[in-house]
């Protein structure tokens, strides 16, 4: 018999309508067991109806039925993965690291990187052993040549048979140079440059009247205002503390405006460049090379060597400008210098040449002039060290074996035996021109437009 089966709550089922066969099972018109057990059989063949009592179990299958929306839900856990995105964005976050790192071109740049990622790696810092006084301003890089020890450099090939050409002679001080500060409110003069030297530094000389030239006048120093006094250089050395800019004139004249000035160079104290390098002069205007406020194209202040270098005790970390006549050089130049001021001797020493004092000089006790056979005084001994490490540089004609030292009063009265720049003198006075060697400086030389030196050539 074909029946439908229904649900319900009664012993007996109604009876059954007929229905599709996609719903239609086959039972025996005997079910054991009979009421709900017939209904619950769900259809099965009556031999199997004792699993029909299994039958309570299918109210259960509804909900499972609603289980099926369940599985929908197991897709759920899929949308943490999508959570995950955002750990996305923070990977373009890296980028934004390589945009701090374009930090180290510029001031700017440094901020950018204040959060602390990445672009301090990459800042460009300079070198600095030494500024200039009353400002934070550096005396050029430390790996600038004049800051750089010559100690270790070979001695020139020909050196023996060139400081026997020079005669004898012997180290003594010049005290001449003074450095002036300036701010960027400092008034700017207006200026006139003599002659037709194309080779002055264009700019704005923050020059007063009030500031100093290089002159040495124990208890009245030289100032600007009284003019240049006839046959000196009559330098004006100025620094612009803010800008760290060195502006070094040579033949200063009158003290009124406009000033007349020979030449003017301005020297950005944080740049490695030689006067070469910032400025090309045709060879058929000026056959002699470059020049600045100095003969040689050299920068004279960080080359001074000053009172307080001397008497402070401390050692000296830079080399020192001295002078040969023109009858003991070489009409020529050579690195560091960019220019020539003539010289009518044989000797093969040109402007720039760059000596030191022996390893072998005995810094025990002196062996020449005012204090034979007197001992070195502890204070002098940062001298002596000085000349052997950093060397001597030859950047003008004048008095030969003369060091440029500053203007300091404290370097007291030249006449007085009892005065500084006496005591100094007579101990310089130890050390003869027989005892310096000139160097090779080839190997520290990177590029004959640059005065930083590769500090890490062979050793002699």
């Amino acid at each position: 018999m074909k029946l439908t089966i229904l649900l319900c709550a009664l012993a007996v089922c109604p009876i059954a309508q007929a229905q599709p066969a996609s719903l239609v099972i086959t039972m025996q018109a005997t079910c054991p067991g009979g009421g709900l057990a017939c209904l619950t059989g769900a259809g099965t063949p009556g031999a199997q109806g004792p699993q029909g009592a299994t039958g309570p179990q299918g109210p259960a299958g509804a909900p499972g039925q609603q289980g099926l929306p369940g599985v929908v839900g197991a897709q759920g856990p899929a949308g943490p993965q999508g959570a995950a995105g955002p750990q996305g964005p923070t990977g373009p976050a890296g980028p934004q690291g390589l945009t701090g790192a374009a930090g180290p071109q510029g001031p700017a740049g440094q901020q950018g990187t204040s959060g602390g990622s990445g672009g301090t790696g990459g800042t460009v810092t300079i070198p600095v052993t030494r500024t200039i006084p009353g400002s934070t301003c550096p005396a050029f890089p430390g790996d600038y040549y004049l800051n750089s020890p010559v100690s270790r450099l070979p001695v020139d090939s020909f050196s023996v048979a060139k400081i026997a050409s020079l005669g004898q002679g012997n180290l003594g001080p010049s005290p001449e140079m003074a450095i002036n500060l300036a701010t960027s409110a400092t008034p700017i003069p207006a200026i006139n440059w003599a002659g037709p030297n194309p080779e002055h530094d264009s700019g704005n000389y923050p020059i007063t009247p009030s500031m100093f030239l290089s002159s040495y006048n124990f208890g009245a120093p030289a100032l600007v205002s009284g003019g240049g006094p006839s046959g000196g250089d009559n330098h004006v050395l100025v620094v612009n503390t803010d800008t760290c800019l060195l502006y070094e004139t040579y033949s200063f004249g009158a003290g009124t405006q406009p000033y007349q000035i020979g030449n003017g160079a301005i020297w950005p104290l944080s740049d490695y460049r030689l006067r070469s390098a910032t400025k090309l002069i045709p060879y058929t205007v000026d056959s002699t090379g470059l020049t600045s406020a100095d003969a040689a194209g050299m920068p004279i202040w960080p080359l001074t060597l000053t009172h307080a270098d001397v008497y402070s005790g401390k050692p000296i970390l830079h080399g020192v400008r001295f002078a040969l006549t023109s009858a003991m050089a070489t009409a020529g130049y050579q690195w560091p210098a960019t220019h020539q001021a003539g010289g009518s001797g044989s000797s093969g020493v040109y402007l720039g040449a760059t000596f030191r004092l022996k390893a072998s000089f005995s810094s025990a006790t002196c062996g020449y002039k005012d204090n034979a056979g007197h001992p070195f005084p502890a204070w002098f001994l940062p001298t002596l060290a000085a000349l052997q490490q950093y060397g001597l540089y030859f950047t003008d004609n004048g008095s030969p074996g003369l060091i440029t030292t500053d203007a300091d009063q404290a370097w007291g009265d030249p006449n007085s035996p009892a005065s500084d720049t006496w005591i100094f003198a007579g101990w310089l006075h130890c050390i003869q021109l027989s005892d310096l060697e000139l160097v090779e400086n080839t190997p520290r030389v990177i590029n004959v437009l640059s005065g930083q030196v590769n500090a890490a050539f062979v050793a002699r």
